[in-house]
């Protein structure tokens, strides 16, 4: 197996997280609102004092916005444009152009940035991105308009480190993004894998996809845990009862 795709345990993974990087400050970002892009700037020391660390938000549906944080990337360029090869669209920005139409405007207020989504001239989603210390919350607007939060971000709310393979080399960075858990919320989705039940709130899972029909190739305890993989590692969930006061799920 490559160095690229080496399997690690999610225990393993997560082992140490409180002696992982965690951004700070935003120092700086701007807006373009032709490509629907905001560009936010870290100084994390990653590339060295004068090249900072460079996030992404896009916004290609009126309920949907992507999120990209590379550390070691500290220019726009860096990322690159293509899509993956199960989709059709051979950049991102060919099926930003494809999908339903919508408007997105964003509005500088003290501390943070606020980003709100249209159909038409009905507000749908806003999302907030608060800049010192750094964190992005969630909201969705009632059938009153009223903005109602249903994702909140941690602070800390990214944490990354190297990944190291030798002296001289490493292999990218691991990042984690922390959200606050509402205490009525439950979560359920996450691909096939082993567990004797639905909700997956307090449940660690190991994303790697092969043949394994006995459950055993990673933890050995059988179809039962639920760290144990099988086909798809899907790593889109949902979230059922998060607001309380609204018939939601996310």
């Amino acid at each position: 197996m490559s160095e690229s795709l080496r399997f690690m345990k999610v225990e393993d993974f997560f082992r140490g997280i409180q002696d992982w990087a965690r951004l700070g400050d935003v120092e700086s970002y701007r807006f373009d609102q032709k490509r629907e892009l905001l560009t936010l700037e870290f100084h994390t020391g990653v590339n060295g004092t004068s090249s900072p660390s460079l996030m992404l938000l896009q916004f290609p549906r009126k309920e949907a916005f992507r999120v990209r944080f590379n550390p070691g990337k500290s220019a726009l360029e860096d990322y690159p444009i293509a899509s993956t090869s199960s989709l059709r669209a051979e950049t991102f920005q060919v099926l930003s152009d494809a999908l339903p139409d919508h408007t997105l405007e964003c509005q500088e207020l003290q501390g943070r940035l606020e980003l709100t989504t249209f159909e038409g001239r009905v507000p749908f989603m806003k999302v907030r991105v608060n800049l010192r210390p750094f964190s992005i919350d969630v909201y969705k607007f009632d059938d009153h308009a009223q903005p109602c939060l249903i994702l909140a971000g941690a602070v800390p709310s990214i944490h990354f480190r190297k990944n190291v393979v030798s002296d001289s080399t490493h292999l990218g960075y691991s990042v984690v993004q922390v959200e606050m858990k509402p205490p009525t919320a439950k979560y359920v989705g996450f691909g096939e894998h082993g567990g004797s039940g639905v909700y997956k709130n307090s449940v660690q899972q190991t994303f790697f996809n092969y043949d394994n029909f006995l459950y055993k190739k990673v933890v050995g305890r059988g179809p039962l845990d639920d760290r144990e993989p099988l086909y798809d590692s899907n790593p889109f969930f949902m979230e059922v009862n998060g607001t309380t006061h609204n018939d939601a799920v996310y």
